[in-house]
């Protein structure tokens, strides 16, 4: 080989080798701006890399205070390990793409044949190529990088769900909480509303069915008290799982003891279908499947007759020492394959493909519809508990607690009235998370970043030992 070929040989050889490598980012960079984008949070893939260990890092950073709903979701998108795997998809489809852009290799055969009545020995050598295939590259790679934004879409909204699946699962054990600190303090109550029955009825100043109906009272409560533990207990463990805690970082998880308050007003609600058809990204998915499919029905017609001629070169030796060199060629005949069933495959799946993104949208529409009405509905139990039931139910605890020794009210009365007044701060509660998590799934359904939040309104007075003083986690 001359010199001055080297160079200019060595760097086509480079630029072989390079444009056959899979890019390592797999397209995760387009995913994380999305993403980023719709809820405000980063997102990270653990591929062994320096940054896994300033991400964890910054989850133990979260994690040393009462965590918050941002900060529930922000350790979800960095921390969920069936995140970290749906991610794995983004090199798969990357990996077709370097795929669709490569030649055939090529085929090399060989033979010796032997005389048998004596003559001279044949070795036969060749290498063939099916060169025809190579005009479909580019359409080939057409049809990858489809496929691969169809699934940096599809990934892209398995953050958004998991971005709910954190929101409800972190309202959701708060709530518990406050929910299981209201039936203690119910509870408090009613074993001494019990406890000062059985006092009487041994003292003689009341019968034993008054006792009787007391500790009835209390041991209802005892077992609400006793399922209330039972789902704080769940909700902890959903929202364990959710942020894909494991060891120390699982029993250790703190979050706040209430549930944010009402908003002041709502952000606007006009044209939340139009915004869900528009930028959700599993509509997007789903349009992008039926072009993909389109594509695939392109390439099946124009690749037919593509894969049927072989070209190459053979050359042949006698013994005597002569070599011969000549092109060679191969034909395949199209008699009974002609693609026909494939073409028809995938002609119904662009039927199918279709259907599903009519099905999508509709649905789209559907949940925006459901949710909106969830999120409406829930603010208005919650704000008629907060400026009528609560109210209503602290002032017959005041004037019950301005009599508490008249004949017409009595110390009964006055228990009974404190645990109406509990009761009233648990269905504010229960609204509360109600419409905090059907905020979270609007959201979700609209395919948005979250809005901001307006400054809450006025939080009802709690009851003491009620709902905002809290308990340790169970």
């Amino acid at each position: 080989m001359k010199t001055g070929l080297r160079a200019p040989l060595s760097l086509l050889l480079v630029a072989l080798i390079t444009g056959c490598a899979v890019p390592k980012e797999a397209g995760f960079p387009d995913v994380a701006k999305a993403v980023e984008k719709r809820t405000g949070a980063k997102v990270h893939w653990r591929t062994g890399s320096d940054e896994d260990k300033k991400v964890d890092e910054r989850i133990a950073a979260l994690l040393k205070s009462d965590l918050d709903a941002a900060g529930a979701l922000q350790i979800a998108l960095l921390n969920n390990p069936v995140l970290q795997s749906t991610y794995e998809e983004l090199g798969v489809a990357q990996a077709d793409v370097v795929q669709a852009g490569l030649l055939e290799n090529p085929r090399f055969g060989g033979s010796v044949q032997f005389p048998l009545l004596g003559g001279l020995r044949r070795v036969d050598l060749g290498i063939a190529e099916g060169f025809l295939s190579a005009f479909l590259i580019p359409t080939k790679k057409k049809l990858a990088e489809a496929e691969f934004e169809r699934v940096k879409l599809a990934v892209s909204q398995e953050v958004i769900d998991l971005a709910t699946r954190a929101r409800v699962a972190y309202y959701s054990y708060v709530a518990a909480r406050q929910m299981l600190a209201i039936g203690r303090a119910v509870l408090e109550g009613a074993e001494a509303s019990a406890e000062l029955a059985r006092r009487k009825a041994e003292a003689g100043n009341t019968g034993e069915l008054a006792s009787a109906t007391e500790r009835a009272a209390y041991e209802r409560v005892l077992l609400d008290v006793a399922r209330l533990e039972g789902q704080a207990s769940e909700a902890r463990e959903d929202l364990v799982v959710t942020l894909g805690l494991f060891g120390k970082q699982a029993t250790s998880l703190r979050v706040r003891e209430t549930l944010d308050e009402l908003p002041a007003s709502e952000p606007p609600m006009d044209d939340l279908e139009t915004t869900a058809i528009a930028q959700r990204f599993d509509v997007a998915a789903a349009r992008r499947a039926s072009e993909v499919t389109a594509r695939a029905i392109d390439l099946a017609k124009a690749g037919r007759y593509t894969a049927i001629l072989d070209l190459g070169i053979e050359g042949s030796r006698e013994d005597d020492g002569k070599w011969f060199l000549g092109p060679s060629g191969g034909i395949t005949l199209p008699i009974f394959d002609q693609g026909q069933a494939l073409i028809f495959s995938l002609e119904a799946r662009k039927r199918a493909a279709d259907q599903r993104l009519f099905a999508v949208s509709i649905e789209a529409r559907s949940d925006v519809r459901k949710q909106k009405t969830r999120l409406l509905l829930a603010r208005q139990i919650a704000e008629r508990y907060r400026t009528s039931s609560i109210p209503v139910a602290e002032r017959v605890v005041g004037l019950s607690e301005q009599h508490p020794d008249a004949m017409v009210l009595g110390v009964y009365q006055l228990i009974l009235a404190k645990r109406e007044a509990a009761e009233a701060h648990r269905g504010y509660v229960e609204a509360l998370r109600d419409y905090w998590v059907a905020r979270a799934e609007l959201d979700r359904a609209v395919g948005g970043r979250p809005p901001e939040h307006s400054p809450p309104s006025a939080a009802p007075k709690a009851p003491e030992g009620g709902p905002h003083q809290g308990h340790s986690h169970p």
